[in-house]
């Protein structure tokens, strides 16, 4: 397996605490120190390709990671099982809402944890991702088979008994059959036996917001388009949900993310993403290109200005990633190291970037995060409702 020199460094005994690691970009003089490093997994960066499926590539890197945390288990995790079961679930929820649900490749954890309580996970060796099943070319027909499927029940009053065998037929097409047992470590497992081998329990997992329009220390069916599961979160306020991933990360854990990238603090090429104390916009390309080789003076994040961007949907939930490491840039201002899931040549980076805590302050839409990393405090209070 190839690795990225990003993550053999996190792993080495040597960078545990005070090593410097690589900056954003070549050309950068922006130098970040590791002060929580990662959990030690080796699972490479994944590429979803033109499809649209962050949420899966997100969620397993996040699975892997609890994985090894968890079981001492260092495995990679198939992307096709879980993209074949959600769709099996998406699909019969969108027949029985008449087709008045969201059934787009887009997707949140939701769909990932609801595939690992129900089914399990499977590891890549039983089903490998590569070559890569083009999603984009699958997606069309499941949408028109379904919507044919609409038409014959209005016509007939009913579904087709056969209606599932078919549509799975049309996913082995392009997914290939899912195996229902596989050797692992010299064992036979199903995929719910080798969820436990990993000791991965859904229910100890917990999906975090904070809006300000609904009450604090209740959970929220959360507001976003994707959310056809109608997956719910724990609403917190800014002040906890601003510190919470630092506090994860120096014990030991990573997060799942959901968070805007289309705005013009997000720099994927260049390897970072942060709030610039300066109107980028107002710039020529060039000068905004230099803004981002050396330390950036942000701008403090307020929870009105979060709040703003929720309540006027500037702040969208495009994508979905896995922070992995804590960091600090030149000014000792925090930055997490996040892996994304485009590749490791889309960027100077090798498919990581780094992004600053004022940043994820502004943009995220939700954690996930092991119930064991919930501060005592906040805990005691969602015990309350």
């Amino acid at each position: 397996m190839k690795l990225s020199n990003l993550i053999l460094i996190f792993v080495s005994v040597a960078s545990s605490l005070s090593a410097q690691v690589r900056t954003n970009h070549p050309e950068s003089s922006i130098v970040f120190t590791i002060k929580a490093p990662a959990s030690p997994f080796t699972s490479e960066v994944a590429n979803q390709y033109k499809g649209g499926t962050c949420w899966c590539m997100s969620a397993l890197s996040y699975w892997e990671a609890e994985g090894l945390r968890l079981s001492g288990k260092q495995v990679n995790l198939s992307e096709r099982f879980v993209l074949y079961l959600t769709y099996i679930l998406k699909a019969r929820n969108y027949l029985e809402r008449d087709g008045k649900a969201q059934f787009g490749q887009g997707g949140e954890f939701f769909d990932a944890q609801a595939v690992v309580q129900q089914f399990g996970l499977m590891p890549e060796t039983a089903w490998p991702w590569e070559p890569a099943p083009k999603i984009e070319v699958l997606h069309p027909q499941l949408e028109a088979y379904l919507e044919v499927l609409l038409k014959y029940h209005d016509l007939m009053g009913r579904y087709p008994a056969t209606w599932e065998a078919d549509f799975r037929s049309i996913l082995d097409r392009h997914l290939g059959r899912m195996p229902h047992t596989f050797q692992f470590e010299g064992r036979e497992h199903t995929p719910l036996s080798f969820a436990q081998s990993l000791k991965i329990k859904n229910g100890d997992y917990i999906n975090l917001m904070s809006d300000a329009r609904y009450p604090a220390y209740t959970q929220v069916v959360v507001p976003l388009a994707d959310n056809w599961i109608s997956g719910t979160a724990w609403n917190i306020p800014f002040e906890i949900f601003t510190t919470l991933p630092q506090e994860v990360l120096r014990q030991g854990g990573t997060l799942e993310w959901a968070t805007d990238v289309s705005n013009p603090h997000w720099k994927w090429k260049m390897g970072i993403a942060a709030v610039h104390g300066l109107d980028t916009l107002a710039l020529s390309a060039d000068e905004r290109r230099t803004l981002w080789l050396k330390p950036i003076a942000e701008q403090r994040v307020s929870a009105d200005a979060r709040q703003l961007g929720l309540q006027q949907h500037s702040t969208t939930d495009d994508h979905g990633m896995h922070i992995i490491a804590l960091v600090n840039d030149p000014n000792q201002q925090p930055y997490y190291l996040v892996k994304n899931s485009w590749g490791t040549d889309s960027n100077e980076c090798k498919g990581y970037l780094f992004v600053s805590a004022q940043y994820a302050n502004l943009y995220t839409t939700m954690y996930s995060i092991h119930k064991d990393f919930l501060p005592a405090s906040v805990k005691q209070l969602l015990r309350r409702e």
